[in-house]
């Protein structure tokens, strides 16, 4: 079942991105060069635009892990397989094209240059939308993330460097020869694409504000993925025309034309190159992020140890209390409680370092304690349980003592107004109700043991122990937790 809403999850967002860039490029084209050339031409490369999108969209989401991703090397390594996928499909879809549809009448070789180029596209497609949809899914950022998190020049230069080898790596390989002026001139407009995401990330770290963050990345992918490739290729007029072989500047295409062969030809080398510094961006939020979640977790051992210390001391204290009285009013009860008392304190001493326990063995713990209770009440306390089932979950250990020690140290309890005390499940809660009889004394006293266990469980879940007081009835609801959580 998580599979197929996992499937299904991948091919709704597929669908989205895949048919909407399509619409976006379509609408683009119409504007550039007429509705009816592009009708044309379109039915024959439609195919390919919508699986050059739809598949690495698919395959980066159907992959995904989050949990992957918290380190570099593992998040690389994963990575590997939507990417993979992609390409081969790609470069299969691009090469039938090419055999059965648009070229019929040509012989073309499976190893052609068509397919490699647009598989290495699918590549950097699938990166990008795993970052997208990483970004999507990522927990927020805080401004404590932001803190220490800056990008180095010579990892950024690093990056450059890679980057625009393999691009020309890449271009060789499929045949374009560039010679070395110009290949110059694409690692200068690499360097203007570092520059601007470089800036841009100061900008977002300074204001250190979520919005902020997503508009400036927006505007730095605009920049970077589309003016700066038709920059670049406007620039050709004034550089011989002829890119290296690679394909023929016209000068009397309008800018518009120029704009979108850009981005189809040169966009990949910028892209990779933004990708590239978002990425190491990211890897350096996480660091930050997995520093401050360490302090905050020492932070927490500690409190939440001070308050599992809270529990020992005061246990003691009360039960000792009560022994002495009972030894001054009755002997034989006192010798009974003094029993009990050591069976229920063995059990606190074994969970005492234990931060779970299953809830089959603190309601167990928890009838015991009642027994003690009711050495001393006697008759004056009647408890109904009707706790079968839910063997599967886990309590904090003590919860219940707690929960039973606050309703004695808040009401008034004899024969004459016994305490109804109810155990009973509702959804994934253990719920304890009991009736009123309050002391006069208390009134608005300290519930320190309320507090401690609130306290506790906030350590443990996001769900919130409920308290419902009204004028006969109060009511506590513990949260179940799940091995899972």
């Amino acid at each position: 079942m998580k599979t197929i809403s996992k499937f299904l999850n991948a091919f709704k967002y597929a669908c989205i991105v895949s048919v909407l860039i399509n619409v976006i490029g379509f609408i683009i084209a119409i504007l550039l060069n007429g509705v009816d050339g592009v009708l044309e031409i379109y039915k024959e490369i439609a195919p390919l635009t919508l699986s050059l999108f739809f598949f690495p969209c698919f395959f980066s989401i159907y992959y995904f892990k989050m949990n992957d991703y918290k380190d570099i090397i593992k998040g690389i390594k994963t990575i590997i397989k939507p990417a993979f996928s992609s390409f081969i499909l790609i470069y299969c879809i691009v090469y039938l094209t090419l055999k059965f549809y648009k070229v019929s009448n040509l012989d073309i070789s499976f190893w052609n240059k068509a397919s490699l180029f647009n598989g290495i596209t699918a590549i950097i497609i699938t990166v990008f939308c795993t970052l997208i949809y990483y970004l999507l899914t990522h927990r927020k950022i805080t401004k404590r993330d932001y803190e220490k998190t800056s990008l180095t020049t010579k990892n950024i230069v690093l990056i450059w460097l890679i980057g625009t080898f393999l691009y020309l790596t890449i271009i060789s390989i499929l045949g374009n020869i560039i010679p070395i002026k110009y290949a110059i001139i694409i690692a200068l407009f690499g360097v203007v694409n570092s520059v601007i995401i470089s800036y841009g990330i100061k900008y977002i770290v300074a204001r250190q504000n979520k919005s902020i963050t997503n508009i400036v990345f927006i505007i730095i992918y605009i920049v970077n993925i589309i003016l700066l490739p038709a920059l670049f290729l406007e620039s050709l007029e004034f550089l011989g025309k002829n890119f290296g072989g690679l394909f023929q500047y016209n000068s009397s295409k309008s800018i518009g034309v120029n704009l979108v062969r850009g981005v189809v030809i040169f966009g990949s080398y910028f892209l990779l190159l933004t990708l590239s510094i978002h990425i190491y961006f990211i890897y350096e939020i996480n660091r930050n992020q997995k520093q401050n979640l360490k302090q905050i977790g020492i932070t927490a051992s500690l409190k939440y140890q001070q308050l599992k210390a809270q529990l020992s001391p005061h246990f003691l204290f009360n039960n000792i209390s009560v022994l002495t009285g009972l030894i001054e009013e009755n002997q034989e009860k006192a010798i009974q409680f003094s029993e009990k008392l050591s069976h229920v304190y063995r059990y606190f001493l074994n969970q005492e370092n234990t931060d779970l326990v299953l809830l089959k063995e603190e309601l167990v713990f928890a009838k015991e304690y009642l027994k003690l209770l009711q050495v001393r009440f006697e008759n004056a306390i009647i408890f109904t349980d009707e706790t079968d089932g839910f063997s599967n979950y886990y309590i904090l250990p003590m919860a219940l003592q707690q929960v039973f020690e606050n309703i004695i140290k808040h009401n008034e309890i004899s024969i004459e107004s016994p305490m109804d005390i109810e155990m009973t499940f509702e959804k994934n809660y253990l719920v304890i109700k009991n009736s009123k009889y309050p002391k006069d004394s208390t009134g608005k006293g300290e519930n320190t043991g309320l507090e401690n266990i609130i306290n506790r469980y906030a350590f443990f879940t996001d769900e919130k122990v409920i308290i419902i007081n009204n004028k006969h009835y109060y009511t506590i609801k513990l949260p179940l937790l799940k091995a899972e959580d």
